[in-house]
């Protein structure tokens, strides 16, 4: 989800139009820059019920490159990476932005979700919703009897300048 700050403002809106819309499962990724201490764990204890909850000290710009790099399979593919174009990757390669970060909440998310599948003896969700901590929801998710199975839904503004069509 991100950062506490944004988690305790946004959460209530998220878990309200989207877990209960849908009937939903929540798993909480939550980096924090602090060290996490009484107050931050009191606050957390405000998101209420969730499958699972990881909270962790949030990376630097290098160790998320270190980490990146780290699990290519060819040591080529970093130097590839460094020439294809596009926000994606920043805040590696001195890029500005923080796509790469929002892409390693993702990762977290997707293995738990993974994980929680196998502890339900390979039962799979049939959909997963992955939602900022930095977006207001201010309607209900559409029905998921709505949606085409088939498809990924992407929200307009939030496919990387249309990199992904």
């Amino acid at each position: 989800l991100g950062a506490p700050r944004n988690v305790l403002e946004t959460y209530g809106h998220l878990r309200e139009h989207v877990v209960k819309a849908v009937h939903g499962d929540a798993f909480v990724y939550v980096p924090f820059s602090e060290s996490l201490n009484p107050h931050l764990e009191h606050q957390l204890t405000k998101i209420g019920q969730v499958v699972t909850a990881i909270a962790v000290p949030d990376i630097t710009k290098e160790q998320m490159q270190r980490r990146l790099f780290s699990q290519m399979s060819d040591e080529l593919l970093p130097h590839l990476y460094m020439k294809a174009p596009g926000p994606w990757r920043a805040p590696v390669y001195g890029q500005m932005g923080s796509s790469m970060w929002g892409y390693l909440h993702q990762d977290v998310c997707k293995k738990m979700v993974e994980a929680y599948e196998v502890q339900r003896g390979g039962q799979q969700y049939e959909w997963v919703i992955f939602a900022r901590a930095d977006m207001m929801w201010t309607h209900k998710h559409p029905p998921l009897d709505l949606l085409d199975p088939g498809f990924v839904y992407v929200p307009f503004g939030q496919d990387n300048s249309f990199y992904n069509h």
